[in-house]
């Protein structure tokens, strides 16, 4: 995870420097009584920082293997038609990216070890309700496995 957030760390400059030229510049140029180059200057540094991003995008997928190559290209093009588009480019590429570990043990590693017990207790609960709830078949078996994993993770009780 830690790879991920150096990769994400290209893309803040240009996302800040893209929301001022959003959000001061233009509106600045076009409401205020600038001169024309003033607007265009405006309107070119909008598009100058999009596609800076959109080349950040395009890099991005061609670098993490082609699971993320054909999404990060069409990322790049949405960036490409819809400036505004590219403020959530690192949401979108975050989203994008799978993790080969459960929720549990992912919680597991990030929380905290008193928020992470109360997290493993409560979905020992849940599983334990699912499991009430179904009958027979292969989910129950796949249950079973989470809520054995769980429980060793589970606090010792207070009897």
């Amino acid at each position: 995870m830690r790879a991920n957030a150096d990769t994400y760390r290209a893309f803040c400059i240009p996302i800040y420097l893209l929301a001022i030229a959003l959000f001061v510049l233009l509106p600045t140029s076009l409401l205020g009584k600038m001169s024309d180059v003033a607007r265009l200057t405006a309107a070119l540094l909008v598009y100058l920082f999009t596609i800076v991003l959109s080349v950040l995008t395009w890099r991005y997928g061609k670098r993490h293997g082609e699971a993320l190559r054909k999404p990060a290209k069409s990322l790049a093009i949405q960036i490409l038609l819809c400036p505004p588009f590219a403020l959530n480019v690192v949401r979108k590429l975050s989203l994008m990216q799978t993790f080969s570990c459960s929720l549990p043990e992912a919680a597991m590693r990030l929380l905290p070890t008193p928020d992470w017990q109360a997290t493993a207790a409560a979905l020992h609960a849940q599983i334990h309700d699912e499991i009430a709830a179904h009958g027979q078949g292969e989910a129950l078996a796949s249950l079973h496995t989470a809520r054995t994993w769980l429980a060793t993770h589970l606090p010792p009780s207070e009897d």
